[in-house]
This record gives C-alpha cells, structure tokens and sequence, in this order.
C-alpha cells in the first residue's frame, strides 16, 4: 500500500493510507537500535495499537527456505493425489504476495496421448467466470456509468421478470449475489441454441420459489444477464468488456469465452468424467455456453489466471497500473447475502456471497473463492487476501472435489498451519463406487415408486409431438415402433412407461433419469407434459403444439371455401385471414378465428367447446367438414366453386 505525507522527524513518525477507507493514518516512533516502530493506527475514528518489526536476515533466510519447502511438498501432493483421483491433467498457479511462485502442469492433456499439460494449457473455468462478470460491472462503476444501486430497467428498459415488483427494483447487485427469487432452472440454457437476448426475454416466463431478497439461490441466468447488461451499458458486449478491460492490461493473452475458439487451439486439454464403475475416464465433448457466457464461458490457463490473481490481491492493481479501484474490490469481496445453511467443517465458518465470490473464514483467515464446473472440467480460485495468498486450480475433471481439498492443503502448507488431511475427510475410505451412488441420489429427484399393473391411456403414437413452455421452449416426443424418445434442447431422453400416463425419461448423456407426466384435456386427447426440470420449483408444464402443417399457408388454402349444412340452411365460410390463420364466417353471427388443435382439426377462439374438423375425400381433396359444438355434431360438406 503507498504511504503518503510521511514525516519522520527524530524518531517520530506520521503517514497516511491513502488506499485504505476511512482515513486511515499510523502516529509513532522508531524505537532504539532501528528494529521495531511501535505506535497507534487509526481508522473511522477508532485506535488501534499497531508494532512494525523488522525481518532479519536469518529470519528472512528461514522464511524462504519455508517457502521452498512448501513448494515442494504442495506440488508433489497436487500429482499424488491427481493420480489417486484419476483426474487426466492439472494447471496450477499459485501466487503469495505479488509473486508467482507456482504456475505449473500436471498430467496430460488429451488420455493417452503423451502431450503434458504445462502452464499455458487451456481449460475451461467454468463459474469462476463468474467474477469476472463482477469486475467489468465494477470497471463500468468506476468510469461512472453504472449505479450498482439503480434499478436494471433504467438501463435495460424492457427487463422483465415474473415477479412485479423484482422487475421494478432489481439491482446489479441482486443479479450478482444471487438473490432473485429464481431457483436455477439451468435446463432452459444448458444444450439450447436460444441466444442471450432470447434467454433474458424468457426471464419473464420463469416462476420464483422464493420472494425477491429472501433468500440466496445460486442463479446462471441472473449473472448472464449482469453480462448483458454490461455489453448493453458499455454499447459493445459483454466479451469485448471483459477483453479490452481485463484480460488486454493484464496481459492475459490466452484467454478467450469460447469453446469454439479453444478447439482451434493446439495446447488445450480434453475434458472427461471419470466412472468408478468402468474404471475409465469417459471424454466428454465440449459444451457451447456462448449464450449464458458472463456465468462461466471463459477458458484460461494458470499463466493467465495468475495475473488475475495478482491484481485481486494487490486491490485491484498490477504493478502500477489500476485495472480496478481499491473500492470497488473491495465491495466485490463484501458479503451481501448469507447463503444459509451449517457450516461444512468447524475449521470453516459459515459461507456468505459478495459479488461473484464466495466468503468464509477458513481457521480464521478471511478466504475469497469461487469454483467452476462445466462439462468435462473442473476448477477453483481460491484467495486469502488478507494474508496475501491465491491459488488457481485448472482440471479437465467433471465435478471434481480435489479443487477444494488442494485449496484447504495449499493454506496449511502455505501458512504454516497444523496440517489436517483434508483429503481423508473429503474421501473417507475411498469408496468411489458408494461416492457415486451418493452423487447421483443427490443430484435426481426421489421419484414414486411405480404403481403395477397399469398401461398408457392412448396409443404410443397420441403422445408424440412438440410440446411448448414459453420459458423452457419445447420438448419433442417422436415414437419409433414401440420406443419413445424426447429432444429437449440438444438433450436426448429414452422414455419407458412408468404407471398410468407417466413415463420415466433416461437422460443419455448424463446417465440422469426424470419422470415426465402426460396429461389428456376434455375432448380425451393428450395435450399436455409435466416434468421436473428444475429440483425446487414445481413441474414445468408445456402444452401440445397443433401439428406445424396446421400453420402452412399453402395447406390452409385447401381448406378454405363455402361449407353447407341442413341442405343449405347453414353456409359457413372459410377464409385464410393476412397472418395465416383461419377465419369462420357465420351468417348472423360475429366471425370466428380458427386456432390450430390436432389432426385437421380447429378450435373456435371464442367459444369454448366449439371446432371444427375438416374431413379428407379419398381424392385428397377436403370436401367436408364437421362442426362440433357442446351436445351437437354437424356434417357439411364443400360447396363447389361459383
């Protein structure tokens, strides 16, 4: 931290800190012999006794030996327990003060190729994106074009959410600590092809579990919109923000926000799932989140991520350029929600969330931290600020635990701390197989046990088709003989019955399983699908699409002219109406728009029980139609051509 209006007059001694809040200032004196200063430090009015001792040789002989030593024995833990984890490749950077003391490779990047990962190999780092979305809001505050404190819809005028009054007063701050009222409904982004701007339109369709600023609930599409509204504010996008901001004056060359760019790389790693029962790695593709990109889109190296780690721990600064004010890291590491729940360990206190970062104390010592996850890789951003510490751990791993257990050893060793074998108490007896099985009971929703002897309502072929939420989008349900499938997003689902009209989904590529329940309308057709897409909201309910042919000009055509009844005392006319619907004109009565239902046929918008049918002649033509009304069933049929 810079000093300034030092004086030192005999042995008196006065400076201030300008970087530090509150005024903060030192009044002493240096004590005989040159040693020690002693004196009082000051801040918002309050006093504190602060001694400055100086480091001797030895002292600091033994402290680098220290260092080295912790060096050693950290990194060859990092390898030791990478191989007893089964994790492909590792890229590690550790940072103490404002030097890089690690920023090394582990393993190798593609299995069984032979090519070691070294410090420059990208990975994905998933939610560690995360503060970086924060860090380009603070950069917009610090030029003054963002009130973290403004409501979003006075820079985003048409931010809609489901709730009124979180669409009238949420906050850049909200949108950053999780505490929308949204649980996650991930499924609405993960494997779609909707843009960004089509995600932040469908926020108004999502329904809250909890009130708005009630609770904290980890939530992706809150911080994509943060991005958003940066790349709004900014008149560019949240990409070029982050790029010109952050990544340019630190140097960060490397590091870029897609997939598509990481494949042309010749030094990135592949990404794998290790299964303990096959006792193998399975590769797993790349996953575009171009879209959802401010939430963990960004992939990086321990080179580059160290950079970042220096500038977080010096406030905000690397050397002597400013990347971000003192203040504004400061409030990014600020708690602003309590996330609930029991601590995880007594050496760890309960967690709260700043703005993209996690907060405890970690055996006294404040820890700032986020993971990431994302198909195929794994990693961590670990900090303790206040004792100058920051490791960064990179793995091309799914979901993989050893991110935080090597933070937890790296403070000990770093530290000088008691050690405690955090890998024992995260792995106990190392039963992988039993891991699993906890893992994936966590991770799906108990379902009823099957109720037996029962069937399906309808045929197989009555549930096929696409079925519509205006949040989600649509599932689509083909049947192939005697299998069904669904497509929900780029998400394919084997579908077995279950009981009654419900029917157990098998989600292929994340070996998950979820039950989706059809259900019939009045006329007896099925016309809906419920399903449990989301652990803590209740079932999204999508509704059955009319067939597409029923929306195609050119078929509607076909189906347009004069219709008799009761030997001509009844005409109706078919219309095509400019935005290709359908239009009934009834003598006498006011016209009736036709809404598409199944088959061929027609619902009329204004009178519920009413449709219409149009019926095809074996000569392909449709030559009559039956009008349906509540208790009544007409037959016309087409009067020809005048």
């Amino acid at each position: 931290m810079k000093l300034a209006d030092l004086s030192l007059e005999g042995r008196a001694i006065k400076f201030k800190l300008p970087e530090v809040p509150g005024g903060a200032e030192f009044d002493g004196k240096v004590e005989e012999g040159d040693e020690k200063i002693a004196g009082d430090f000051s801040q918002m009015g309050q006093v504190f006794p602060m001694n400055l001792v100086k480091q001797s040789a030895a002292e600091k002989a033994a402290e680098e030996t220290r260092i080295k030593k912790a060096i050693t024995d950290f990194t060859a833990l990092i390898d030791s327990f990478r191989e007893m984890r089964h994790i492909v490749g590792m890229s590690v950077a550790l940072v103490k003060g404002d030097e890089v003391l690690i920023s090394q490779g582990f393993g190798e990047k593609e299995l069984g190729k032979g090519d070691a990962v070294d410090e420059k190999t990208l990975f994905a780092i998933g939610s560690s994106s995360k503060a970086f979305t924060a860090a380009s809001l603070a950069i917009l505050a610090d030029q003054g074009k963002l009130d973290w404190e403004k409501p979003i819809r006075e820079y985003l005028p048409n931010f809609k959410m489901y709730d009124e009054f979180a669409t009238r007063e949420m906050t850049a701050i909200d949108l950053m600590c999780h505490r929308s009222g949204l649980p996650r409904h991930d499924l609405v982004w993960y494997g779609s092809s909707a843009t960004r701007a089509e995600l932040f339109s469908r926020l108004q369709y999502l329904k809250p579990n909890k009130s708005f600023r009630a609770a904290w609930q980890y939530q992706n599409l809150m911080v994509m919109t943060a991005g958003y509204l940066a790349g709004e504010i900014n008149g560019t996008t949240w990409e070029a923000l982050v790029q010109k901001e952050i990544f340019d004056p630190l140097g960060m060359k490397n590091s870029g926000f897609s997939v598509k760019d990481m494949e042309k790389s010749t030094n990135a790693a592949k990404g794998y799932d290790w299964k303990s029962k096959e006792k193998e790695s399975k590769f797993m593709p790349y996953r575009n989140i171009d879209a959802i990109g401010p939430a963990g889109s960004i992939n990086s190296n321990a080179e580059d991520m160290s950079q970042w780690l220096r500038m977080q721990l010096a406030g905000g600064k690397l050397g002597e350029k400013e990347i971000i004010s003192n203040s504004q890291i400061a409030l990014m590491h600020e708690a602003h929600m309590a996330m609930g729940g029991p601590s995880r360990d007594e050496n760890i206190s309960s967690l709260s969330y700043g703005l993209g970062w996690m907060l405890y104390q970690y055996r006294g010592h404040n820890v700032v931290e986020h993971g990431g996850n994302i198909d195929g890789f794994s990693a961590k951003v670990f900090m303790m600020p206040d004792d100058e510490l920051g490791l960064v751990i990179l793995t091309n791993e799914n979901g993989a635990g050893l991110t935080s257990v090597l933070s937890m050893h790296a403070a000990d060793i770093f530290l000088d701390l008691d050690p405690i074998d955090w890998y024992a108490k995260s792995y106990g007896d190392g039963d992988e197989k039993k891991d699993d099985k906890k893992k994936k009971e966590e991770d799906e929703p108990a379902k009823p046990k099957p109720v037996k002897g029962t069937k399906p309502s309808h045929d197989l072929a009555d549930y096929a088709g696409e079925y519509f939420d205006p949040g989600y989008g649509v599932i689509a349900v083909k049947v192939d003989g005697k299998d069904m499938e669904a497509t929900f997003n780029s998400l394919k689902f084997e579908m077995s019955h279950w009981h009654y009209d419900v029917f157990n989904a098998h989600l292929i590529s994340l070996d998950q399983d979820m039950l989706m329940a059809f259900q019939s309308g009045k006329e007896g057709d099925i016309n809906s699908l419920a399903a449990t897409l989301d652990q803590k909201s209740e079932d999204i309910v999508f509704h059955k699409r009319a067939p597409a042919i029923l929306s195609d000009p050119a078929f509607l055509e076909k189906l347009t002219g004069k219709y008799e009844f009761r030997d001509g005392k009844l005409v109706i006319e078919i219309e095509l109406r400019s935005d290709n619907t359908l239009q009934a004109n009834i003598p006498r009565q006011p016209s009736q728009v036709l809404e598409a239902w199944r088959n061929t046929q027609f619902k009329l918008r204004d009178l519920n029980g009413f449709s219409v049918e149009f019926v095809k002649a074996k000569n392909g033509n449709f030559d009559s139609m039956i009008l349906r009304q509540p208790g009544i069933e007409l037959e016309g049929t087409r009067k020809a051509a005048e």
